[in-house]
């Protein structure tokens, strides 16, 4: 009587075939197993995909951890317009590396109200441009401060941001701080 009346439970069936789906079957792990192993190889194929159009392209990139890329000054357009505007001069190796010091120069000059809008994407490419450089240079050990009066639990507070509509204008200032705090080369 008691069994009949599971039966006709429909909670009571309910509760039957969802435990009998949660059973796992081992094909289904093989399944399981092969998806993360194909995924993973997708994973490692992109990877190397990228890398390898960098290679055909040209193209001048640090890594400074994974998905963190940083461009090189004169692969930065934008970078190398500004300082090219600041200079007057037209692009070459020689006049890239004078619009690159004139621009680090004159934002090291510059109050932080003073600095359009347009050059904060080209300004925090190259904070962190700068502060990869300094951590390849020490050997790329991790996050260290600046120099003894930086924390380094307060350096690089800008560093992880994807571009610089991350930033909120109560930043500029503490940006340029740090910017100004970097060796320029």
């Amino acid at each position: 009587m008691i069994l009949s009346c599971f039966i006709d439970d429909p909670i009571a069936k309910r509760f039957i075939a969802s435990s009998q789906q949660n059973l796992p079957e081992t094909s289904n792990v093989g399944i399981a197993v092969d998806n993360v192993q194909f995924k993973t190889k997708e994973s490692r194929m992109e990877d190397s995909a990228i890398s390898e159009l960098q290679k055909r392209l040209e193209i001048v990139v640090s890594g400074s951890g994974p998905g963190h890329l940083i461009m090189d000054e004169l692969e930065d357009r934008e970078f190398m317009e500004l300082g090219l505007k600041l200079i007057g001069g037209h692009l070459s190796n020689a006049q890239g590396k004078k619009a690159t010091l004139a621009l680090r120069d004159h934002w090291r000059r510059s109050a932080p109200r003073s600095i359009p809008l347009r050059e904060l994407g080209p300004l925090l490419r190259d904070y962190q441009r700068l502060i990869t450089q300094q951590l390849l240079a020490v050997g790329g050990s991790g996050f260290h401060s600046v120099d003894s009066s930086f924390l380094a639990k307060d350096a690089y507070k800008f560093y992880h941001l994807k571009n610089a509509s991350q930033l909120r204008m109560d930043d500029v200032p503490k940006l340029l701080k740090e910017y100004k705090q970097l060796p320029s080369d």
